[in-house]
């Protein structure tokens, strides 16, 4: 890439749109202190994506837009746009394929910054990453400020190691290795979540495993809930359906009497509309009748009217005669005086268009002389101008003298001030220098460190403390889960347990337990409950007793029942209470492992034998009689022919190994439950005490921090007072060589007042002439000036004096088209009223005939009406009739209506209690269809015997039942299911991480290995190339780099270098025209390294004699030709080198532009 130019518009100083050509390979920025050429610098760094406004010169970001001068005001928007040549296509990335390369930045005063390449909105880093590894970059090295040459070689190793990491192309190696170094902490925090979730899940899924399974016997039991529920309801819905079908016959009854009542009104309201058509044709009649009353008695007053109407008229017209008489006599006056002014304003128009030519012709000469006076003024000031061109010189010689000495003595104030100030400076330097207690915060530093190093032992053993404890809180929580996992699952089995051994005892049937009742049964033992067994011999008296130990035991069995017609509707086993038989009982017999108080069992058990094992048992078999049978411990049952093996689950076997088991868990869970309240103490207690620890470690963790924060404090006071020594002794050896700097130039500037004084005193003597011509040629101006001014009011009086006579004159003409305009108006009226007169007179005279004719036809209508009075009376009575008969249909009518209302509140309540049944019938069906069945399938498998209440009973049961489970978390099953299966994909997800960490690991070895090896070479590289530059812009000596460290990752970069003839041990005893140069061999050697597509340098050559630019000239060229270069500078030999000098002006006060000069173009011009 190779940069066309720079656009700037609003930035800084250049407030008017400005573009900078680059023309050459070698271009030179060249102006006075002051004028802009460092903004171009700033543009530059700034469209790079520069965010520091102190690095720009500036307070704020906002400071770069051009903020008004006294000429100019500020604009709202700075602009600064870069274009490359990119033909070659040598831009990294997606823009190689452009021929050219835009990059611009823009900044409102609103705080908006946007960035654009190719006129494409896009990020900071967009742009950060187009110009990466290529040397360019808003801090990279291809762009030197003022003062940047010296802190380059005195910055430190870490910092100068960014541009050797710059010319390597390392810092993209960097950001793939920060972004790497990020990826892999995220994943170990996500391992570290992980491994908890795994933790924490595996104790939910012990939790839930236990809840899964009482949440499926819950719904076992919830299931035949809902089908007695069900079957409930559709008893319910039977007898419910009955009482609507009952209620609607009811409802039927209501309805057909209110029909009937509904049939006799409408009969009655069909005579009553009849008789009402009949009052409709009466009234008609009756307001016809009226109306024509109505009607005559307006004729006869509207005769009556007309006759007085034109008695009053004849009167009216006798007045108009009269006053139209009048009229025109007065209309004949007025016309004879509109004459006369008619006459008098056409004299006086005649009159005043003879003076207005009189008056244009004065004018025109008046205008004249003006014209003439105008001439002589204007050839004055040609002779003006002619003396003042003359004697400007002089003049101008003796302001600029007299502004000379004023800038002079100024600036000798100003030296003396500043040099007064310098030396109070200094003495201030030199009381601060004592003040400074450097040994008193050394002394603070060192007991900081002290009583840091006692409290982070102190914090250390807090640490151990609260691990240790915590140790052993986990330790109890475990036994805690553990027990009351243990103590979960005995409930479970206890309730298991005892369910089925309610379900061996069930006599829960409504039928059994009243025939039990009514023998006096209810409350009667069973045997299982007055039998003892020895220990291990349960199961065997559950094998050969089975379902009789759920038998029940009775005072006498005949008393209970003679016959079999009174036997219930169940499995029935009674004993008899009797005292034991006299038969002797051996040890192997199982009556030998049997007792009871109550009962006696040898009829059962007599002949009965044990044995240990099945074997002894298949070997007794052969001795056995009829009758006679051996048992097991295991309770398997051998007879002379059969053998019976009860090892399938069985309710109404294992009665007493049930009852054994029982025992046995009810007192596990009363020591399990001692066990859990006990942990529960000691976990309270730990956590109380680990509670206390942390508070304790929290009060030193503070004092470690305040101790930290002083030792910081402290450090960096002393650091800041170690800083601020070394700057005391730079600034006083500093201000020595300004006050002797200061001194010579006072002694120059007193030489060069006076010089300027003396040209002053000679342009003084060479003015004086002047000034008499000066003298004669203002009088003559102030003569001709009068002159002028007296013509210029005689042409503005006489054009008034013609501007009034057209004034008067308008005004006339306006009059007399006015009188005019009267006489003719006069004329018309005139006319009017001498037709109006003959009109009236002609209506006067034809009058007295229509008044007879009138008072004829008054008489006719009065007639007429007394015969229509007659006729209405007679309608009224027929009116009146019909009323009469409409009184009494309605009287009908209203007690019909009342009989309806009584009869259609019976009908309505019918209808509600009609409604309530069927609203309660369907609220059945609802919830049967909220129970998702069918009524026709619930009544079908209802037994015949079945009854609401007995079904309710039922329902209360099993409801019953289901409370004795206690809390069920239902979701506990598909949590358990969900959580399974989240385990196993947490598993995965733990190994896809843990080979994740390993791929990143390997990754960032590989980027550390690859950024060493370029690193090293780079290194190499750039050493090789500054010890070449050195010798050459020093002329000798010697000059390297040095890594300070062996690993290449951390390693700073140092600067060895020894100017010819001397030994330095250190790069800061080198003067300050030795760093310079030393800084700038070693950018060279950086820009042949890895020639960036420009380079600038701001004044590099500032601190070198001419000797050294030359040398450094000649280095510019070197590497012109391999990258672009612009120099801002001052001295001339580098002038002299450059292609293209670029001139930076300021044409007015704080606004900068630019001036081009082709050096070669013009050097060719001054040989021609």
């Amino acid at each position: 890439m190779r940069l066309l130019k720079i656009q700037l518009s609003g930035f800084k100083s250049f407030v008017d749109p400005t573009t900078i050509l680059i023309s050459g390979n070698l271009v030179g920025i060249i102006g006075p202190n002051g004028c802009g050429k460092s903004n171009v610098i700033d543009a530059v760094r700034w469209v790079m994506g520069e965010s520091s406004a102190r690095n720009l010169r500036g307070d704020n970001m906002i400071d770069v837009i051009f903020n008004g001068t006294d000429l100019r005001k500020p604009v709202g928007r700075a602009s600064v746009e870069l274009i490359f040549d990119n033909t070659e296509g040598r831009s990294p990335g997606v823009y190689s394929s452009f021929s050219e390369i835009s990059v611009k930045r823009t900044l409102t005063r609103d705080g908006i910054s946007e960035y654009q390449i190719n006129n494409t909105r896009c990020r900071r880093r967009d742009i950060t990453d187009m110009f990466r590894g290529t040397g360019l970059g808003h801090r990279s090295y291809s762009i030197i400020e003022q003062g940047m040459v010296s802190r380059i070689v005195e910055a430190r190793p870490d910092d100068l190691r960014i541009f050797v990491e710059e010319a390597a192309g390392v810092s993209l190696y960097k950001d793939r290795r920060r972004e790497t170094e990020t990826r892999i902490r995220h994943t170990r925090e996500n391992l570290s979540r992980l491994e908890d979730i795994r933790s924490e899940l595996g104790d939910q899924i012990r939790r839930l495993q236990r809840q899964s399974q009482a949440a499926r016997r819950y719904q076992r039991l919830k299931d035949e809930e809902k089908k007695v529920n069900s079957e409930l309801l559709a008893l319910r819905h039977r007898a419910q359906e009955a009482l609507v079908n009952a209620q609607k016959k009811y409802t039927a009854d209501a309805q057909a009497k209110h029909d009937t009542i509904i049939s006799k009104q409408r009969i009655i309201e069909s005579s009553l509309e009849e008789i009402l058509s009949q009052q409709l044709s009466a009234q008609a009649t009756v307001s016809q009748v009226q109306g024509k009353i109505y009607a005559l008695g307006a004729d006869i007053a509207t005769i009556e009217q007309s006759i007085e109407h034109s008695r009053e008229t004849q009167h009216q017209q006798l007045g108009e005669l009269e006053r139209l008489k009048e009229s025109l006599s007065e209309l004949l006056k007025q016309k004879e005086e509109d004459d006369n002014s008619l006459s008098q304003i056409e004299n006086e128009l005649a009159e005043l268009i003879e003076i207005q030519g009189s008056r244009k012709k004065a004018l025109i000469d008046a205008e004249r002389q003006l014209m003439t006076k105008e001439v002589d003024l204007e050839a004055w000031q040609d002779e003006w101008e002619k003396f003042s061109s003359r004697a400007s010189l002089p003049v101008q010689k003796k302001e600029l003298e007299r502004s000379k000495i004023e800038q002079l003595d100024s600036r000798d104030t100003s030296l003396q001030q500043r040099l007064a100030r310098l030396d109070e400076e200094d003495e201030t330097l030199l009381q601060e220098e004592e003040s400074l207690d450097i040994d008193v915060v050394r002394a603070k530093i060192a007991e900081h460190d002290r009583v840091l190093t006692d409290n982070l032992n102190r914090l250390e053993l807090e640490v151990g403390k609260i691990d240790s404890i915590r140790n052993k809180t986990g330790k109890i929580k475990s036994q805690l889960d553990n027990r009351r996992g243990l103590l979960h699952e005995i409930n479970g089995r206890l309730a298991s347990l005892v369910d089925m051994q309610t379900a061996a005892f069930d006599t829960d049937n409504e039928t059994s337990q009243d025939w039990l009742h009514s023998r006096g049964l209810s409350k009667a033992p069973h045997l299982a409950d007055e039998v003892e067994v020895e220990s291990g011999w349960e199961r065997a008296v559950d094998a050969v007793l089975s379902d009789r130990l759920a038998g029940l035991g009775v005072g006498q069995i005949d008393r209970v029942f003679s016959t079999d017609h009174g036997l219930p509707n169940m499995n029935l086993f009674l004993i008899e209470a009797s005292n034991k038989g006299e038969k002797e009982v051996t040890d192997n017999m199982l009556l030998s492992h049997v007792h009871s108080l109550r009962y006696d069992l040898t009829p059962w058990l007599s002949g009965v034998y044990v044995v240990n094992t099945l074997e002894e048992a298949l070997v007794s078999r052969q001795k056995l009689k009829q009758n006679e049978c051996v048992v097991t411990r295991s309770g398997v049952v051998i007879g002379s022919n059969w053998v019976y093996a009860p090892n399938a689950p069985n309710l109404h076997g294992g009665i007493l190994s049930r009852s054994e088991e029982i025992n046995q868990l009810e007192l596990k869970k009363g020591n399990y439950e001692l066990e859990v309240n006990d942990l529960k103490e000691q976990l309270d207690i730990a956590e109380k005490e680990v509670s206390l620890l942390e508070i304790t470690q929290g009060n030193v963790k503070r004092q470690i921090e305040e101790t930290q924060d002083a030792l910081l404090e402290s450090r960096q006071l002393l650091a800041t007072k170690q800083a601020r020594a070394s700057q005391i002794g730079r600034r006083s050896n500093q201000l020595r060589l300004e006050s002797d700097e200061l001194t010579r130039e006072l002694s120059d500037i007193d030489r060069q007042l006076n010089d300027a004084r003396r040209n002053l005193e000679l342009a003084e003597d060479e003015t004086g002439f002047l000034e008499k011509n000066r003298e004669s040629l203002l009088k003559k101006r102030d003569d001709l000036t009068e002159e002028l001014s007296n013509a210029r009011e005689t042409v503005h009086s006489r054009r008034d004096e013609l501007h009034v006579g057209e004034l008067d004159l308008q005004r006339l003409n306006v009059s007399l088209a006015s009188v005019r305009s009267n006489i003719e108006r006069l004329m018309v009226q005139s006319q009017r009223f001498d037709d109006r007169k003959k009109q009236l007179e002609n209506a006067l005279a034809g009058d007295e005939k229509p008044e007879i004719d009138l008072k004829q036809r008054l008489e006719e209508l009065l007639a007429e009406k007394d015969m229509t009075e007659t006729h209405f009376s007679k309608s009224r009575q027929n009116y009146s009739d019909i009323e009469d008969a409409i009184r009494l249909e309605r009287t009908k009518l209203s007690e019909c209506e009342q009989e309806l209302v009584v009869v259609r509140e019976s009908l309505d309540e019918q209808r509600l209690i009609e409604k309530e049944q069927s609203v309660r019938l369907e609220s059945i069906n609802d919830q049967i269809k909220t129970a998702d069945m069918l009524l026709e399938e619930i009544i079908k498998d209802i037994p015949n015997e079945a009854t609401e209440a007995k079904w309710v009973e039922k329902t209360e049961s099993l409801a019953s039942k289901i409370q004795q489970i206690g809390p069920v978390n239902l979701v506990a099953i598909e949590e358990f299911d969900e959580q399974s299966k989240r385990k196993e994909d947490l598993d995965q997800q733990h190994n896809d991480l843990l080979e994740a960490l390993s791929t990143l690991e390997d990754v960032i070895k590989k980027i550390d290995r690859e950024t060493r090896n370029t690193f090293k070479s780079t290194f190499n590289a750039l050493n090789a190339g500054f010890t070449e530059f050195f010798p050459k812009l020093f002329g000798g000596g010697k000059a390297i780099l040095e890594l300070t460290d062996t690993d290449l990752l951390k390693a700073g970069v140092a600067v060895i270098a020894q100017p010819p003839g001397k030994r330095n041990s250190t790069i800061h005893l080198l003067s300050g025209g030795e760093k310079a140069l030393t800084a700038v061999a070693l950018l060279f050697a950086l820009f042949r390294l890895n020639p960036a597509p420009f380079c600038i340098l701001d004044e590099v050559d500032a601190p070198l004699d001419d000797s050294n630019v030359e040398r450094y000239c000649d280095t510019l060229k070197t590497l012109a030709s391999r990258t672009q270069l612009i120099v801002i500078t001052h001295n001339k030999i580098t002038m002299e080198s450059a292609d293209v000098l670029l001139g930076v002006t300021m044409g007015e006060p704080g606004a900068s532009a630019i001036v081009s000069v082709n050096v070669d173009e013009a050097v060719s011009m001054a040989g021609i």
